[in-house]
């Protein structure tokens, strides 16, 4: 019977492990059919070698902490149809509880920044741009255990 009930906890926790999915998975599952768009996923160790085949030895030691803080990102573009931006910003809007604009200044126009927090980290950030001179619709999604520091680097702010 322990067995059994062990079994049971351990397939429920797996379901719900699988179910639990970033912005961009739920965004491409919404256009699954759709040829338009594509995703990459760029793991944390394809990163790490393309920072230290671009960047000088002083910037890697910064470079390689902003990585180790990163769990995936993933990048969804496609052209610039309105549905993919109007869709993206519904999907925020839905889940306001879960996701906020990183300031004021990132929740509207263009090009957005949302994050989702758990405490004192930022646990997904969300950045959505819809470039209409060159067509292009782009979602950066990255998930990890980043915090307000990783941001500043980030944004190159010093």
């Amino acid at each position: 019977m322990k067995k059994a009930t062990l079994m049971l906890v351990l397939t429920m926790a797996g379901s719900l492990a699988a179910s639990a999915q970033d912005f961009a998975s739920r965004f491409m599952m919404d256009f699954s059919k759709d040829t338009t768009i594509h995703c990459q996923t760029i793991s944390p160790k394809m990163m790490e070698k393309l920072v230290n085949v671009h960047r000088k030895n002083n910037e890697r030691a910064e470079a390689r902490q902003l990585i180790a803080k990163l769990k995936s990102a993933r990048i969804i573009q496609g052209a610039d149809k309105p549905k993919y931006f109007l869709h993206a910003e519904k999907m925020l809007k839905h889940n306001r509880q879960r996701f906020i604009p990183l300031n004021q200044s990132t929740a509207r126009g263009n090009n957005q920044i949302f994050v989702r927090r758990k405490e004192d980290f930022i646990i997904e950030l969300i950045m959505l741009n819809k470039d209409s001179a060159a067509g292009t619709f782009t979602i950066v999604n990255l998930t990890g255990d980043m915090d307000d520091e990783f941001i500043r680097v980030l944004s190159g702010n010093k």
